[in-house]
């Protein structure tokens, strides 16, 4: 914002300086500041719909200004042309300014400005008994469209330059307020549109700042003091050289003014405190946030506890991040999955995205943060991706015996509470041993292999298929009585014998036992895998190529 900053230093004096030529200065200078105004908008607030209202309410009013300064120098223009961009564009502002987030209903603030409002009403009935113009009325309406936001910034609930164009709007009110009561009375125009420039600088310059994200800079402060300054200088002269302006009423409009400068600084001093004080607790968010994360101990946590784990420590600082997805083999997500999606990369790679319902303001710290939060990921990742293999055959990828014991605990339970029936298969392929003995091992695991894919592609997501041991297999179908089971272990027996296993030169077979019953608190899967074995056996017994129930 340093870059921000030094050219606004001298676009505004600039502005101002335009003013001050004779004749044309003043209508290029309004033309000027109410076209760079919403340049400011559109160049940084298109997408945020409230603030593309107000773009083309600015553009409007830019292009209001230019039929006037047309008028004006070259050639007159019928006013009814250039009133109706005026109150187009106000009526635009007024959308804007209603439809602004974070508003927030006045409260002790309203009564400490009470004088600078009763002013305005002051103004606006005189105006409107000298000169019955609307386009007071108009303003001071915008100005009360306008408060409800500046009152969410001086309580820290917006950005704190929503104050810097509510004193935008105030100074448009004013001006054609005081328009309306003295221009019968002072032939001179120039000094009412010189506070229409500034009211213009006030609104461009605070929508600027506000949607650049800029914060903590003196510019806002300093602009504040030195435009109010001049607004209440610009006024006074007016005042001094009409004649209805008696002393009463000089003095009177000059204390208000004085109680708006000073109620301007107070503001200033009151929100840079506040800044300062967010900005020291944004600090030790960030401290905390940063320590927290070091010590997570991602290689002993499961996914999802590392997943809520980091949208808990992140939240503080990205208040708007709302979810997080993971893409892996088994992709993980929490929360809500959409809008702005912010990548989450390792080594070039994406690992997953953080979700913000809009873009975060501070995107130099996530891009920072990122390899921190990949090398978390990636070590869960990498815990999970062992533990995995530990539950593993690695030959044929199926459940070993240590995975049936820990991946059955929620099958029994989820059959459990929907009281659900639960089959065992134990799985023998016959004549295993002449395989081994007359093609060698590796032929006989392509055997187990083969039916290890089987059993996978016969399967659902809630069975397990489990190598027991050898050329022993097991199944837990879930769900399935004792018919069923055995349907499913007939299927299997038959892709089998269609399978051709090089060099092996006879059909492959299997002997199966089946058991299984409604799983309740009695329900013992040992107990049941030993009543599958015995009818393994017996299989085995009456010829092999059998499935056999237990009775």
């Amino acid at each position: 914002m340093r870059g921000s900053a030094r050219y606004l230093s001298l676009f505004v004096p600039l502005l101002l300086g335009i003013a001050f030529i004779p004749e044309w200065g003043i209508h290029v200078s309004l033309s000027l500041s109410a076209l760079v105004t919403s340049t400011f908008i559109f160049r940084h607030g298109w997408y945020q719909r409230a603030w593309r209202w107000a773009g083309f309410g600015a553009l409007f009013w830019a292009i209001e200004e230019l039929l006037w300064a047309y008028g004006r120098i070259l050639s007159p223009l019928p006013t009814s042309l250039t009133d109706l961009f005026y109150f187009a564009g106000s009526g635009l502002w007024f959308i804007a300014l209603i439809r602004m987030p974070n508003k927030r209903i006045p409260g002790m603030n309203l009564v400490y400005g009470f004088p600078i409002f009763a002013l305005l009403i002051w103004l606006n009935i005189q105006s409107y008994q000298s000169s019955s113009l609307l386009f007071p009325l108009n303003d001071a309406l915008l100005l009360l469209a306008a408060v409800p936001s500046v009152e969410a910034a001086l309580r820290s609930k917006a950005h704190e330059s929503k104050i810097l164009w509510g004193f935008g709007f105030y100074v448009k009110a004013l001006a054609s307020a005081l328009y309306g009561w003295l221009s019968p009375s002072l032939g001179d125009p120039q000094p009412f549109f010189l506070l229409v420039v500034f009211a213009y600088l006030f609104i461009g310059v605070g929508s600027w700042l506000e949607l650049k994200g800029a914060r903590g800079t003196l510019l806002p402060a300093i602009f504040t003091i030195l435009g109010i300054e001049a607004v209440i200088g610009t006024v006074l002269l007016m005042l001094y050289k009409v004649s209805s302006a008696t002393p009463m009423v000089f003095a009177s409009i000059a204390g208000v003014l004085g109680y708006l400068l000073f109620f301007g600084i107070i503001i200033l001093l009151v929100t840079d405190r506040k800044s300062r004080l967010r900005a020291e607790a944004r600090l030790k968010n960030y401290s905390q946030m940063l320590e927290r994360l070091l010590s997570l101990r991602s290689d002993k946590l499961p996914m999802r506890a590392l997943l809520e784990a980091l949208l808990f420590h992140l939240k503080p600082v990205f208040s708007n991040l709302q979810g997080i997805v993971l893409n892996s083999d088994s992709p993980y997500s929490l929360g809500q999955t959409r809008g702005y999606a912010f990548p989450i990369v390792a080594d070039g790679n994406e690992l997953g995205h953080l979700y913000f319902d809009e873009a975060p303001k501070n995107s130099s710290l996530l891009d920072a943060l990122s390899p921190l939060l990949a090398s978390k990921i990636q070590t869960t990742l990498g815990h999970i991706s062992s533990q995995a293999e530990a539950l593993q055959d690695p030959l044929t990828g199926l459940l070993n015996r240590r995975g049936l014991q820990q991946e059955s605990l929620l099958l029994l339970e989820s059959a459990k509470q929907k009281q659900l029936h639960l089959s065992l298969a134990l799985i023998d392929l016959d004549f295993f041993k002449r395989v081994n003995d007359q093609f060698g091992h590796d032929v006989g695991d392509k055997a187990l292999i083969t039916l290890a894919e089987i059993l996978k592609r016969n399967t659902r997501q809630n069975d397990l298929a489990v190598r027991w041991g050898g050329e022993e297999f097991l199944l837990v179908l879930y769900g399935a009585n004792l018919q069923v089971a055995k349907d499913v272990v007939k299927r299997i027996s038959q892709e089998l014998k269609t399978s051709r296993i090089p060099p092996i030169n006879w059909s492959l077979s299997l002997s199966a036992g089946v058991s299984g019953a409604h799983v309740d608190e009695a329900f013992q899967l040992n107990a049941f895998i030993h009543q599958a074995d015995k009818a393994l056996l017996e299989a085995k017994a009456l010829g092999r190529d059998r499935i056999e129930l237990v009775a």
